[in-house]
């Protein structure tokens, strides 16, 4: 476990898109979780499967569901919500553009 409500030395999360048979378009997202180590040269701790709120209380959840649980959380608009003004605004000509129907930008 971890100390005083902090995650581990070397801590992580990771979300992986699985496809539920091979051939089929049903898609599913898994989160877990690893609690890292005590400190350097211990071993790691265990993944431990993270239940998303919105994904019925199951480790699997199905992607279009899982995007409605994580919407809350997605930019929706970056320089706003940044607070950035002028030359720090996120614009189309300095690489980045927002995708139509997304709260994300990419390069």
């Amino acid at each position: 476990g971890s100390s005083g409500g902090w995650s581990n030395y070397c801590s992580d999360v990771s979300f992986e898109l699985w496809r539920e048979r091979a051939g089929q378009r049903l898609l599913f997202v898994r989160v877990t979780h690893g609690n890292g180590t005590r400190g350097p040269g211990q071993s790691f701790g265990a993944r431990e499967p993270v239940i998303v709120q919105g994904c019925g209380g199951q480790p699997m959840c199905e992607l279009s569901r899982f995007r409605q649980a994580m919407k809350p959380y997605l930019v929706q608009d970056f320089d706003s919500e940044c607070g950035l003004e002028g030359p720090e605004r996120v614009r189309p000509e300095r690489g980045l553009s927002k995708q139509p129907g997304e709260g994300t930008y990419r390069q």
